[in-house]
């Protein structure tokens, strides 16, 4: 583990891709895999150690706690942005990714995939996320 060893302040899972495919509503995989790129892009981590940004469960040392007790995020942004904005404003922050092979449960993603209020329920996700991102970094040739 790298916050027990202090390699790392945050580590962020990384859901292996053929076991995410396989097991999310096809929604959801496509959503999600979009929005990782894009960030992934935006934090120039595209081809190094990419950030599962929009997978729920993360870990992070007890010092950097204060990142997410001063955020008054009220969704998503809550759990991302601090450390999106420590990653860009604390050159001291340490963020590692880590494979894991989580898979969804199947009667989950039954039940969402082909639904349109899921659907809704993934653009929200990333009309919420996307613009706190970019108050913190713009794209280059974003217009």
């Amino acid at each position: 583990n790298p916050i027990i060893n202090k390699t790392a302040d945050v580590v962020i899972p990384r859901r292996a891709d053929n076991v995410f495919k396989a097991s999310y509503p096809v929604e959801q995989y496509h959503s999600e895999t979009f929005a990782n790129h894009y960030i992934n892009n935006l934090l120039g981590r595209e081809t190094v150690n990419q950030l599962d940004v929009y997978f729920g469960p993360f870990l992070f040392s007890p010092k950097r706690s204060n990142l997410w007790l001063r955020y008054d995020g009220d969704l998503w942004d809550a759990q991302i942005l601090p450390w999106i904005n420590a990653l860009i404003n604390a050159k001291d922050l340490r963020v590692e990714a880590v494979e894991i092979e989580y898979r969804h449960p199947v009667n989950q993603q039954k039940e969402e995939e082909g639904d349109i209020l899921y659907c809704q329920k993934r653009l929200l996700q990333l009309m919420n996320i996307i613009p706190k991102i970019h108050s913190l970094v713009s794209p280059k040739t974003f217009k």
